[in-house]
């Protein structure tokens, strides 16, 4: 009989762990930047409670209108200056077409050695390049506008969806702040192993989210600020564009260099030789500094496991779980790595040696 009431009682917690699991599955997402962002600033968290004396709610409430504060008002200028530049960007490519871009650019194709002929070719062959390309492309590029203002739609509810999360972000941080020490206590408590294990698996864990974040940011805000900054000292139009999505695609394997590779292509094409030159010369020694250097000692030495598998981690994460993977992959191999150690203190130490 207590056999099969512990059965029981097994089987429904199952059954309700699971439905939870899918009520919480749609916020999945705010509620995982949340603990993180939780954790980072929960030292900050704790000097802010003290300073009020205690008061949990007050400090939790400020360091929330902090965060909120510090990621809106950067994120709503950043976000002027891009729809602006993005803009401008699509007038000037309508300006370009309409003074003949398309003749110049089929002539230096024509003059390619070795492959220009043939790529000539290959353009004539797609219908009527010479008579009917122009035309056809203007008429898109006049329509950038009204393609632009349908897909605003869209936007406008990615916006909203966005929103959303944000808010919901914000939400559970205010309770990570006031709730945080006795949500990790209680789970502390629930884990089925002894306390010298939970802490080498807890701490693995923490070890590994911090490192990870603070590698990744510094690894995007740098690589954004020195691409931006160069792009602006070389006059390359839109820079903040331009340098942000060079940092954004830092988190990609081999992304850095796209951006400058093809910002460098377009200054060979204008006939500074100088620029792209020099333009090559500074990403790759941030590649080399930043993103192989500072950036794998920062995360490696914070997480404590080799750099190689952290990147395939990482990159796997991306694809399996989309951004969330670029910290959840690596979790997930800390986590590994550490029940692996405890499965050798545990188990594989009552193994009989053969010899």
């Amino acid at each position: 009989q207590g056999q099969g009431f512990t059965a029981t009682f097994l089987l429904l917690f199952a059954v309700l762990l699971y439905e939870l699991v899918q009520i919480f599955t749609p916020f999945f997402v705010p509620l995982f930047w949340a603990m993180v962002l939780a954790r980072l600033s929960y030292p900050l968290y704790e000097r802010l409670r003290r300073a009020t004396g205690d008061r949990e709610r007050l400090a939790a409430g400020l360091l929330t209108l902090g965060v909120m504060v510090c990621a809106v008002l950067p994120a709503f200028y950043l976000g002027t200056i891009l729809v602006k530049e993005t803009l401008q960007g699509v007038e000037a490519l309508q300006q370009w077409v309409r003074e003949g871009g398309l003749d110049t650019l089929r002539v230096l194709i024509a003059g390619l050695p070795v492959v220009g002929t043939t790529a000539q070719r290959l353009l004539e062959r797609m219908g009527d390049f010479t008579q009917g390309l122009d035309a056809q492309t203007v008429a898109q590029a006049e329509g950038l506008g009204v393609v632009l203002f349908e897909r605003l739609t869209g936007l406008a509810q990615t916006l909203v969806s966005v929103t959303t999360g944000f808010l919901i972000m914000l939400f559970a941080l205010f309770q990570f702040f006031r709730n945080g020490r006795r949500i990790y206590q209680l789970l502390y408590a629930a884990i089925p192993l002894d306390k010298t294990h939970k802490q080498r698996l807890l701490t693995r864990m923490d070890d590994t989210v911090v490192a990870v974040v603070r590698g990744i940011t510094a690894m995007v805000l740098i690589d954004g600020c020195i691409a931006a900054t160069t792009f602006a000292l070389l006059g390359v139009p839109f820079p903040l564009v331009l340098g942000g999505l060079a940092g954004l695609l830092a988190l990609f394997a081999g992304g850095t260099v796209l951006i400058p590779v093809l910002v460098a292509g377009g200054l060979l094409w204008t006939g500074a030789v100088g620029k792209a030159m020099l333009l090559l010369v500074v990403m790759g020694l941030m590649m080399l500094i930043v993103d192989n250097g500072v950036v794998p000692m920062l995360i490696g030495h914070g997480a404590q496991v080799p750099m190689p598998i952290l990147f395939f981690a990482s990159v796997g994460g991306l694809s399996v779980f989309g951004m969330l993977g670029l910290v959840l992959g690596p979790v997930l191999v800390a986590i590994a790595s550490a029940a692996f150690l405890i499965y050798r203190a545990d188990f594989q130490s009552w193994a009989v040696d053969p010899e």
